[in-house]
């Protein structure tokens, strides 16, 4: 092979050799072995050369940014801490071995990914160093290769990668700049190989009416004046692009649509740049991709006028389910910053050597010369400490509320987060500049919740069952964590997902919650372990037993239900919807649930309160609370309980101010699941209890006329936990004895009804 020009910071030894033979990446990967005569450690594979420490420091200073790199790497640190290292400047001999690590694998078309070894040896003393290897292309496995054959033009000219290297190295780090027409042709055919390969993508855009249409889109035909369009019947079959953007804190919203510039904004249109940058940006990127239809809610729905709000929201499933593409402005703060802006570099050019890519007979027969690096162990974590790897931070649009039913409900979605460029669709999330170039999406949806026709579903308590259930807990955990400028949106922002789900978890939902496990629902718990964790002091937005009720991260506490047994029943629950039209939307205030169960007085022994991880650890006496609850005389006929008759419950508050100093004063214990014990189980199976606890409040004590005929009324303030084990010590025979001693004592009490608002 003929090589190319060797570069001037490179010199004539390391061209000929170590850079001809690509680094040994394609040789035989290195090996270590032990020599048979004496036992010492030599290295097999790769590419060996020899090179005197003298010239080695030579090169370096005649600025070769190879032995360079070796020296910084190898000599000058060994030489510093081993006096059997020889002195840079020195005759001595010193053995170079470049190649693959062993665990490095060559994909298809001859791509490299893996780590890149390199062992220095002086005398028998031996250092082996691994690099990942990375290109600054911007582009994965195929791309570099691929696009040079498609993108012909008749004229016989081509977009050729932005470095050559990809062609050959499947590690490409982030590229500053995503504005390009390689980086769309890219993104295009993206989109093209999803609509065309992906099932589960192809069955989601045409569920239902699969040439449904917004009542309104914002017309890009022409770039310097946009036009709001009401949709009809001719236009069917016309695809639109959506955009999930964050509007941001005090940003001014004079030209979104109200009933005062409707007509203007249909007959007239709007000025492109009188529109916010992000939004100016989504419209060059939907007319670049090739689409001249964009939706957005600022623009398709009149902002000042309830009954369009309302409708427009009620449709809001079918937006994005059924938009071609949405275009995620991720790393836009606010409407005015724009997403295209050129990304940050995250390593500085002298970090970048050269690599002899072979020739591609598409273009030339001649081989070029492209650029690599190599990253230590310790220089990739402090890159990624700068966000190499996106999905190590979260982004603009993943801690809003409202972006959250939009990621999940859209086909697929094209990502400009801070550090690189995704497409990101129901099957597969593919990423410009990172060597998990594929990956499972981790927002997809339709992975667990079937795509099924209107008026079928799962079968309830299936293993397909399940599986929905908990990819409904996994998005309520995620909900819940995200911010919204106004919490009346609490139950709204999350009603479009909602509604994907009622086929399965249906029917009936309330505040959140599903009819048909509700009493399972109902064990959820806070997340925050911090303090200023205060009940809000404004309305509520739904009833204390319903996670919307919260303003801070939760989790609901998920267990099999084929293995519980129900110790709580729901008698009645009650909320009324702000809007008829919205079945998963807000509801008014009022709500209210009825449970038939037991209701434990918080007894617990004198003084003896731990905190813990959790916001207490409280120790109960069982012995006393069978004394307060069914009398002394007949408690002395049960049998003893283990452990002096005290049992360890894990409580978790809901807020701070509802904890063991104030709010825990005349509070309640409600029994709602237990495990069953199964006869073939082990003895040292210790059992769960999960409950509530109640109280009476302020709030609740508000409401008590409206239920006079059913006595006390309570608000939830928080969740326990009970399993026997005691002091955090092994599970024994002991710990399933204190679990059978509560579940007897609860069945002693006599069930009442229970009023929760």
């Amino acid at each position: 092979m003929t090589l190319p020009d060797r570069p001037i910071n490179i010199c004539s030894l390391a061209w000929e050799g170590v850079f001809a033979v690509q680094f040994g990446l394609w040789h035989e990967p290195l090996k270590a072995a032990h020599r048979e005569n004496d036992g010492a450690q030599h290295w097999t594979g790769g590419y060996a050369y020899t090179v005197s420490s003298a010239i080695w420091s030579e090169c370096a200073y005649s600025g070769c940014l190879w032995c360079r790199f070796l020296e910084k790497h190898f000599l000058e640190e060994l030489a510093s801490r081993s006096s059997h290292w020889p002195i840079p400047g020195s005759d001595e001999i010193v053995t170079v071995r470049v190649g693959a690590d062993h665990r490095s694998v060559i994909k298809p078309l001859g791509l490299f990914s893996g780590l890149l070894s390199i062992v220095v040896q002086y005398r028998e003393d031996l250092h082996k160093k691994e690099f990942e290897v990375f290109t600054y292309a911007g582009m994965s496995r195929r791309w570099a290769k691929e696009l040079i054959v498609r993108l012909l033009t008749p004229r016989g000219n081509c977009y050729v990668p932005d470095d050559p290297a990809a062609a050959c190295i499947d590690g490409p780090l982030p590229i500053p700049r995503v504005n390009t027409p390689l980086i769309f042709a890219m993104a295009k055919t993206w989109m093209e190989e999803c609509a065309r390969d992906h099932e589960v993508c192809r069955r989601a855009e045409t569920l239902d009416s699969a040439h449904w249409l917004p009542t309104r889109l914002v017309d890009c035909s022409d770039p310097r004046h946009v036009r709001i369009i009401e949709t009809n019947d001719r236009m069917h079959g016309a695809r639109y692009v959506t955009l999930s953007y964050v509007w941001g804190a005090g940003v001014s919203q004079a030209h979104r649509t109200t009933t005062a510039n409707l007509s203007t904004y249909t007959r007239t249109g709007i000025a492109t740049m009188s529109l916010p940058r992000t939004i100016r940006d989504a419209i060059y990127v939907a007319r670049t991709l090739g689409f001249h239809l964009l939706w957005l809610d600022s623009l398709c729905i009149v902002q000042d006028s309830p009954e369009d709000k309302h409708r427009e929201v009620a449709s809001m499933c079918n937006v994005y389910r059924h938009a071609y593409l949405t275009i995620d402005a991720a790393s836009a703060a606010g409407v005015d910053e724009g997403f295209l802006l050129d990304r940050p570099i995250l390593l500085a050019p002298d970090m970048l050597l050269p690599f002899i890519c072979p020739g591609c007979p598409e273009v030339t027969q001649e081989p070029r010369t492209g650029k690599v690096c190599f990253l230590t162990t310790a220089e990739m974590e402090d890159v990624a400490e700068r966000r190499l790897v996106p999905f190590l931070k979260r982004n603009e649009t993943s801690l809003r509320g409202w972006c959250l039913q939009e990621a999940l409900l859209s086909t697929r979605s094209l990502v400009f987060d801070e550090t690189t460029l995704s497409l990101r669709c129901q099957t597969a999330q593919r990423h410009v500049g990172l060597r998990e170039n594929e990956r499972q999406s981790l927002l997809a949806l339709y992975d667990a919740v079937p795509l099924t026709d209107p008026g079928t579903a799962v079968l309830a308590g299936s293993d397909e069952w399940t599986k929905v259930r908990s990819k409904w807990h996994a998005i309520v955990k995620d909900y819940s964590g995200r911010s919204l400028s106004y919490r009346s949106d609490k139950l709204l922002a999350c009603a479009a997902i909602a509604e994907v789900f009622a086929p399965h978890l249906g029917p009936g939902y309330v505040a959140g919650l599903w009819r048909s496990t509700l009493v399972a629902d109902l064990l959820w718990e806070s997340m925050d372990r911090h303090s200023g964790r205060r009940r809000p002091q404004e309305y509520p937005i739904a009833p204390s037993w319903s996670w919307a009720s919260t303003n801070h991260p939760m989790r609901a506490v998920v267990t099999p239900l084929s293995r519980l047994q129900y110790m709580a029943e729901v008698v009645e629950c009650n909320v009324a919807l702000q809007d008829k039209n919205l079945p998963f939307g807000p509801i008014h205030q009022g709500g209210h649930l009825v449970l038939h169960a037991v209701l434990l007085p918080y007894i617990i022994t004198d003084g003896h309160v731990e905190e813990s991880e959790f916001n207490a650890k409280v120790i109960i006496d069982l012995e006393r609370v069978r004394d307060v609850l069914i009398g002394a005389a007949h408690a002395l006929s049960e049998p003893a309980v283990p452990g002096s008759g005290k049992m360890e419950l894990h409580i978790i508050c809901d807020y701070d101010d509802d904890d063991h100093d104030e709010g825990l004063r005349g509070v309640f214990f409600v029994p709602l699941m237990a495990t069953e014990h199964q006869a073939d189980e082990e003895l040292a199976d210790p059992g769960w209890i999960y409950g509530l606890l109640v109280a009476r409040t302020e709030w609740s004590v508000r409401q008590s006329a409206r239920f006079t005929d059913r006595g006390e009324v309570y608000q939830r303030v928080g969740f326990w936990w009970a399993c026997g084990i005691w002091a955090d010590g092994p599970v024994t025979p002991e710990c399933r004895a204190r679990t059978d001693a509560f579940l007897r004592l609860c069945k002693y009490v006599s069930e009442v009804d229970i009023v929760l608002v």
